[in-house]
């Protein structure tokens, strides 16, 4: 016997009551974050035989929520998924092409990921050569959740 259960403690399927029989299931990791749903009407149920596609086409991940960062830690995540160095970011600190950047760097509470400021100063990065658009990449996709 098994019991599937949210972080809530709050039993919503075993083996007694199958979760494909329910009419949908979503799971959450372990910061009890949901993470993935699931829609019966959307796909089959895997049941082991043949193919999982059909199983798996019906799971829709939501779209991620990226975490606000200090400066501090946004500076970081820069020089390590951008890989700008401490020696780039002291020269990039002094770049009058960036005062514009820095300064409402300065006055922020928090960086944001789709923040045009954010978006703005990540493209002026790679226009001067601190990032390529690679790396820029990698600082997009690389943004905490």
């Amino acid at each position: 016997m098994y019991d599937l259960v949210k972080p809530n403690g709050e039993i919503f399927a075993s083996s007694e009551t199958p979760w494909f029989l329910s009419e949908s299931m979503f799971c959450w990791d372990t910061e009890g974050r949901r993470v993935m749903d699931h829609d019966r009407a959307l796909s089959q149920v895997y049941t082991g035989e043949g193919e999982p596609e059909a199983f798996v086409a019906g799971w829709t991940l939501p779209a991620p929520v990226y975490l606000p960062l200090t400066k501090l830690q946004f500076l970081e995540h820069l020089q390590s998924a951008g890989g700008i160095t401490d020696a780039q970011l002291v020269e990039a600190k002094a770049a009058p092409a960036l005062g514009a950047l820095w300064l409402k760097l300065d006055y922020a509470s928090d960086v944001r990921r789709d923040y045009p400021t954010t978006i703005n100063g990540l493209d002026a990065l790679v226009a001067l050569g601190y990032l390529t658009e690679t790396t820029r990449a990698a600082v997009l996709d690389g943004w905490p959740t």
